[in-house]
């Protein structure tokens, strides 16, 4: 059983050129400034079916945008069916001369396909390439989308993923087993050891036995940051732990050892807008990590 967590604003735990044709759209991208200025903040956030009318909505995607405004790159996730042009309005809102990657629209329902979508400051970041990840097996619902990104003194691949949610437990257990896997194929893509997985895994509660976790991901060669005591679900009725940050062993040297979870929920800000956020924002906090930029030897 989990233990009790204090619910807070903001809980931190202090702890040790390719495009695949498959990418939808991108805006035009420009090399970051040389500048080592303050560590690298990466955000996960599902956004609970951002389509284009929730898009729309200036209060609520002002405030999600407000969310992201300190990340150098959101790996979002559960877009459904949104726009380019929905998505370059709400990466605007989330600063000054951001980027965004917006997936393709993925799922083996006709009815219901999602997209994951990258937003990133180009001050501070390059992107170099994107992928979809092959799947010749089919394993996955909805495969996992990369991004290559540089920094002035970190290079690394965000792996964006949202896992099915399976009561069976099958297919969650299935794409959970098999991204390990997906995140090497990029590695190997791309000739970059530092590989960070980021995203909604649905890894606790009817989904996934968590206690697995550790043996797809052995300390050997990955650190879970997000470890299972964590909350990030917004419902008060549970503290299941369904978004990851993960990273390659490679990468331990560049995480600064921080990372957080945003309880939106708790701010004046959130309840003038709904008095449901679970419905209205999004069922999941936003997840970051932070990563420095003078660390890295590979």
């Amino acid at each position: 059983m989990k233990r009790p967590i204090k619910r807070s604003m903001i809980f931190v735990c202090a702890a040790a050129a390719v495009c695949a044709a498959m990418c939808a759209a991108s805006c035009t991208f420009t090399p970051a400034p040389e500048s080592a200025a303050g560590p690298v903040k990466i955000v996960s956030f599902n956004l609970r079916r951002f389509d284009d009318a929730k898009a729309a909505n200036r209060k609520v995607a002002g405030f999600m945008a407000s969310l992201l405004r300190d990340a150098d790159i959101a790996a979002l996730q559960e877009g459904l069916g949104v726009s380019e042009a929905a998505v370059r309005e709400f990466a605007g809102l989330t600063g000054a001369n951001r980027g965004f990657v917006l997936g393709p629209a993925q799922g083996r329902n006709a009815f219901y396909r999602e997209n994951v979508i990258f937003v990133y400051n180009k001050d501070r970041v390059t992107l170099v390439a994107t992928a979809v990840y092959p799947d010749e097996t089919k394993t996955f619902e909805r495969p996992p989308m990369a991004a290559y990104f540089k920094t002035a003194g970190f290079d690394f691949i965000v792996v964006n993923c949202h896992i099915k949610p399976d009561e069976t437990t099958t297919q969650t257990t299935k794409e959970i087993a098999s991204l390990p896997e997906a995140a090497r194929h990029f590695t190997r893509l791309w000739q970059e050891n530092d590989a960070l997985i980021a995203g909604d895994l649905n890894a606790d509660g009817a989904y996934y036995d968590e206690a697995h976790l550790a043996q797809v991901f052995p300390q050997t060669a990955w650190t879970i940051i997000t470890g299972n005591d964590c909350d990030t679900t917004v419902s008060a009725n549970n503290t299941f732990t369904y978004d990851r940050f993960i990273i390659s062993k490679s990468a331990n040297e560049d995480w600064t050892g921080t990372w957080g979870v945003t309880r939106f929920d708790t701010w004046n800000e959130c309840r003038n807008i709904t008095a449901n956020p679970g419905v209205d924002i999004s069922d999941h906090y936003p997840v970051w990590a932070e990563f420095s930029l003078v660390n890295d030897t590979d």
